[in-house]
């Protein structure tokens, strides 16, 4: 079973690619992209044969079921952008974890590294994870390359 840390990653890894490939301009993160890149099931309620008017609109919202280790995912995603947004990897956006956001100088310069192990940049090997297929294997490689990611930033401030 995958911890909340692995599930971040992922996430991470996810929302990363997004906006690396949509750079310089801000986007909206839409949880159902996410959900489904993750296998996650995504159900929309059913509207009443008989709507009470006297009653508010049904809500089409999407509903996700939660992670197998019983986290919401809706929560674990707002959670993670939050962190992003915290650690200056991501700016814009909200209070509710919502709105268009954009890639920082900080997540930028960790994403165009190169390692001396790799021929591509990070941002080059984390488009490439997420493009290929077979989901254990490939949430591995994203996490792996959000960790690198993540340790880019930190070596490049000289902590």
């Amino acid at each position: 079973m995958k911890s909340n840390i692995d599930y971040f990653n992922e996430i991470t890894g996810l929302i990363f690619y997004e906006l690396y490939t949509s750079f310089p301009v801000r986007i909206g993160i839409d949880p159902e992209i996410i959900a489904n890149e993750m296998s996650v099931k995504i159900s929309r309620p059913d509207p009443p044969a008989r709507p009470d008017l006297r009653l508010s609109p049904v809500d089409g919202s999407p509903r996700f079921s939660q992670l197998d280790n019983g986290m919401d995912f809706l929560v674990l995603l707002q959670s993670s952008k939050w962190w992003l947004q915290e650690e200056g990897f991501i700016r814009g956006g909200d209070e509710n974890g919502t709105g268009r956001i954009q890639l920082t100088t900080k997540a930028m310069l960790a994403m165009n590294a190169t390692p001396e192990s790799l021929d591509k940049s990070l941002g080059a090997k984390l488009g490439e994870a997420v493009k290929s297929t077979g989901s254990q294997a490939r949430s591995a490689i994203i996490c792996e390359t959000v960790g690198q990611i993540l340790g880019a930033a930190v070596n490049g401030m000289g902590f």
